[in-house]
C-alpha cells in the first residue's frame, strides 16, 4: 500500500471543453453521470483529505456535484475564437502534437483559468494531451470507456501513458507479459467471461443469410467498425478524417479474395450519409452489417468474419473475444495485441485462444474497471496514490496503472458476470 505524503491531495477532473462530433459540449454526459461517482469515491477514500476541482465547458447540475470543491467553467466559444479559421482542424493538431504551437496556445488558455493551482492528479476525459504542457508536474490519468461493454458490464480505464485507451498497453504490454502469470482464479474468471459472452451473443443474434453468403464468397472477410466523424480519438491518430473516406480507401485497396463488412457506430452520429452508404453498398466487395436486438452490429458480425480492422474503435476487442486476426490501421491503437499494422495488403493468420485468454485475464484484473470497482473508496485511493508515485518516478513505468482490487472473489465475479443475467439468456 502506498502512503499519502501531502496533507491535502489536489485533484482536477478535466472534461475536454472543445468540440467533438461537431457538437459543442459533447462531453457534458460525464458531468451528470460519471463525475459524481468518481468524486464521491475519492472523497470517501481520502476521508475528505482531498480537494477536487472540476474544469469543463459543460453546464452544471449543482445537486450532482456535492462532492466537488471547486467548479471552473471554460467557455468553449472563447477557445474556438482563439483561431479564426477551421477550429476543429487546429484542435486536432493540438491533440496530435502536444508540443506544437496549437497545443501550447490551448495549454496557456486552460492554465489561465486556474493560474495558482498545482494539481497532484488530473483525471482527463477525452484526448487532451496538451494538459501535460499546462500542468507539467501533475500525474495525468486519461480516462474513458474501456474495451468491455454490453452485453457485459460497462468498464473504464485510467491510462498514465496517453489518451486513446491503449497507450500503456501499446508501450509496455509485450515486455510486461513475459514476467506476468495470471492466477488460477484470474484465468478461470476470464474463461467464464468469454464463454458467457460468446453464448449471450450467439443467443441474442442470428446472422442473416445474406451475411453468411457474403462471408462464404470470399477467402477472407474483414470487419471494419466505423467511428464517428469529428471524435478526437479517431481524428487525432488517423490521416483520414472521414468515415466514408476510410471505408472507401479500404474497400479499394483490399485483395480481390477479401470481403469487407462495415459496421457503423451505434450512436449513428455522422458516420455515413445516405449517398455515401449507397455508394459503398454498390461495391461488390462491401457488406453493411446491421444491429440485432440490443447488440451493436460489430458484436453480431464478429463471430462470422475472419479479421477485424480498427483505427480507434473499441470493437477491436472482439478480436480477443473470438480469437480473430486483429489489424491496427493507425498503428496507434491496440498494437499490443495486433497481428497486422497499417493499410492493406494484409496477411491473415490464426490466433492462439490460450494467448488471448491470458491477455483477457490481464485486462480484467489490471486494465478495465467495472462500475462496482469504480465505486470502491479503498481501491480508488490506492489507484490515485499510485498515480502520484508514478509521476514522481517512485513506481516503475511498467507497473500496471490499475492496482489489484482487494475484494472477495465473489464480489469480483459478480462485478464481471452478473450483468449478463440482465440479458435473459
Amino acid at each position: 500500500m502506498i502512503k499519502m505524503e501531502a496533507a491535502t491531495l489536489k485533484v482536477m477532473i478535466f472534461i475536454e471543453p472543445l468540440i467533438e462530433f461537431g457538437t459543442p459540449l459533447a462531453k457534458g454526459y460525464w458531468v451528470d453521470n460519471l463525475v459524481p461517482k468518481l468524486a464521491a469515491s475519492m472523497k470517501m477514500g481520502f476521508e475528505d483529505r482531498i480537494e477536487i476541482t472540476l474544469v469543463s465547458g459543460a453546464t452544471f447540475t449543482p445537486n450532482h456535484l456535492s462532492c466537488i470543491d471547486h467548479v471552473v467553467r471554460v467557455d468553449p466559444t472563447v477557445l474556438v475564437d482563439l483561431w479564426t479559421q477551421n477550429p476543429d482542424h487546429l484542435l486536432m493538431r493540438a491533440l496530435r502534437w502536444p508540443a506544437g504551437p496549437e497545443a501550447k496556445k490551448l495549454a496557456q488558455n486552460i492554465r489561465s483559468y486556474v493560474p495558482e493551482e498545482n494539481f497532484d492528479v488530473i483525471i482527463a476525459f477525452g484526448s487532451p494531451a496538451y494538459l501535460s504542457v499546462a500542468f507539467r508536474s501533475a500525474a495525468i490519468m486519461f480516462h474513458e470507456y474501456s474495451f468491455f461493454k454490453a452485453p457485459g458490464p460497462p468498464t473504464w480505464y485510467f491510462d498514465p501513458s496517453g489518451p486513446g485507451g491503449s497507450a500503456w498497453l501499446d508501450i509496455h504490454w509485450k515486455l510486461f507479459k513475459k514476467h506476468w502469470s495470471p492466477s488460477p482464479n484470474q484465468l478461470q474468471l476470464a474463461d467464464d467471461y468469454r464463454c458467457i459472452y460468446r453464448k449471450t451473443v450467439k443467443s441474442m443474434s442470428r446472422p442473416s443469410e445474406d451475411l453468411l453468403e457474403f462471408c462464404d464468397r470470399y477467402s477472407n472477410t474483414v470487419l471494419l467498425p466505423l467511428q464517428v466523424d469529428g471524435v478526437s480519438s479517431f481524428t487525432a491518430i488517423s490521416p483520414i478524417s472521414s468515415q466514408f473516406n476510410l471505408a472507401l480507401a479500404i474497400s479499394q485497396s483490399i485483395a480481390l479474395d477479401t470481403g469487407l463488412v462495415i459496421s457503423e457506430h451505434p450512436r449513428g452520429l455522422g458516420g455515413l450519409n445516405t449517398d455515401g452508404r449507397i455508394y459503398l453498398n454498390n461495391r461488390n466487395n462491401v457488406f453493411f452489417a446491421s444491429s440485432v436486438c440490443n447488440l451493436g452490429p460489430s458484436d453480431s458480425v464478429a463471430p462470422h468474419v475472419g479479421s477485424i480492422a480498427t483505427v480507434s474503435s473499441t470493437a477491436g476487442m472482439l478480436a480477443i473475444m473470438w480469437s480473430k486476426t486483429l489489424i491496427s490501421l493507425s498503428g496507434n491503437y491496440m498494437t499490443f495485441t495486433a497481428d497486422q499494422i497499417g493499410a492493406p495488403p494484409w496477411t491473415f493468420r490464426s490466433r492462439n485462444e490460450d494467448d488471448d485468454l491470458r491477455t483477457l485475464s490481464f485486462l480484467m484484473s489490471h486494465w478495465a474497471v467495472p462500475s462496482s470497482q469504480l465505486r470502491d473508496p479503498s481501491w480508488m485511493r490506492e489507484m490515485i496514490l499510485q498515480a502520484v508515485a508514478r509521476a514522481k518516478g517512485l513506481v516503475d513505468p511498467i507497473t500496471p496503472p490499475i492496482p489489484k482490487w482487494d475484494a472477495s472473489l465473489e464480489q469480483i465475479r459478480d462485478a464481471w458476470l452478473s450483468p449478463f443475467a440482465e440479458t435473459g439468456v
